[in-house]
């Protein structure tokens, strides 16, 4: 505890018209739902979707349609907070779908080729990583990808 207050004092952490409490306590706070910001982001996403919907404005641009569409000063993100609003954004309906395809392919190929619990547990386990991308950003990193692909990999390999 005095490690924290010490280096919470310095005012290479804490700005300066903030006090040390109001600094240490904003960063373990968890606003409610009504405050949270991924509302905002989700709406930057709606509205980036609107303008190019088909085929989106790019991969990897959903920051720069976040600081488009942002009501207030730094109320943007590098992500929307939901994996298929963002991808929506980005690759439009049509990527989407040839991406939502490909996963729908590989989770029923594995399904139907499971031989043991362990096996299942780990499709599964893929799955909810994916369901869990829907209101979270977790998807944008690319060991959780990796271990994804990993997965269905070893899980359709002919054995």
């Amino acid at each position: 505890m005095a490690t924290i207050w010490i280096s919470s004092r310095s005012s290479k952490f804490v700005p300066k018209n903030e006090s040390a409490g109001d600094w240490f306590f904003s960063r373990i706070y968890k606003p409610s739902l009504a405050e949270d910001p991924r509302f905002k982001y989700w709406n930057q996403a709606i509205l980036a979707i609107g303008e190019r919907p088909w085929f989106g404005s790019g991969l990897g641009t959903f920051f720069l349609q976040s600081k488009r569409f942002q009501d207030q000063d730094h109320k943007y993100s590098w992500f929307a907070h939901s994996f298929i609003l963002e991808q929506l954004a980005e690759v439009g309906i049509v990527g989407l779908a040839l991406f939502v395809i490909l996963i729908v392919t590989l989770v029923l190929s594995g399904l139907r080729n499971i031989q043991t619990q362990e096996n299942r547990a780990l499709i599964w386990g893929c799955v909810l990583t994916v369901i869990y991308g829907l209101y979270e950003f977790n998807l944008n990193y690319l060991v959780l990808w990796l271990l994804v692909w990993v997965t269905l990999a070893l899980l359709l390999a002919p054995h």
